[in-house]
């Protein structure tokens, strides 16, 4: 059974989540934006059972949920390595169509939505986490973590900057809250 842990910046994110939800007047998609993000990490937990690597530590943290199996990584190999990674968003895209068919335009465009904001290069998601892995793959002495680190300045600034001159739409929240995720590590 794995051991599960709960970050602050979990909370603050589902707070905010909510907060936007009160004050765009309950049109902002909390519900649906939970449990796909629920059902993105079931994907995680699923490819990891097939794979073998069954999780030792499960943390709920803002960019989502971090899991640790045997020996500290998932790296037995680039192919399981991307199979183990790509899953929540695999997940998230096989569910659109779904919905689409069940005529659930809002949690079709969620799913979508939070399948393409995992696969962002910020270091703390997917596509961050994905982009690592094929790098260290390719020149396993590299470093990218600086690399990774700008990217990562660069992609929040843009977002934040977006924000003081637009407004503040919902679909950025996650966003910002996975970016503040991604310069904790800093």
């Amino acid at each position: 059974m794995p051991r599960v842990r709960f970050t602050f910046g979990f909370f603050a994110l589902w707070a905010a989540v909510l907060t936007a939800n009160e004050y765009y007047n309950n049109h902002y998609p909390a519900l649906p934006i939970f449990l796909l993000c629920l059902a993105h990490e079931s994907g995680h937990i699923f490819a990891a059972g097939i794979a073998g690597l069954p999780p030792e530590r499960i943390t709920f943290c803002a960019a989502g949920i971090r899991m640790s199996v045997k020996n500290g990584t998932y790296s037995r190999g680039l192919f399981r390595e991307l199979l183990l990674l790509s899953a929540g968003c695999a997940v998230n895209f096989a569910l659109v169509p779904l919905f689409a068919l069940a005529k659930m335009r809002l949690w079709a465009m969620v799913s979508f939505s939070l399948g393409i904001f995992n696969l962002l290069p910020l270091s703390s998601l997917d596509g961050g986490r994905i982009i690592r892995a094929v790098c260290e793959y390719i020149s396993p002495a590299a470093d990218i973590g600086s690399a990774q680190k700008i990217c990562d300045i660069i992609i929040i600034a843009v977002f934040l900057a977006y924000f003081l001159f637009h407004g503040f739409p919902p679909p950025l929240l996650p966003i910002i809250i996975a970016g503040l995720s991604a310069l904790e590590k800093l």
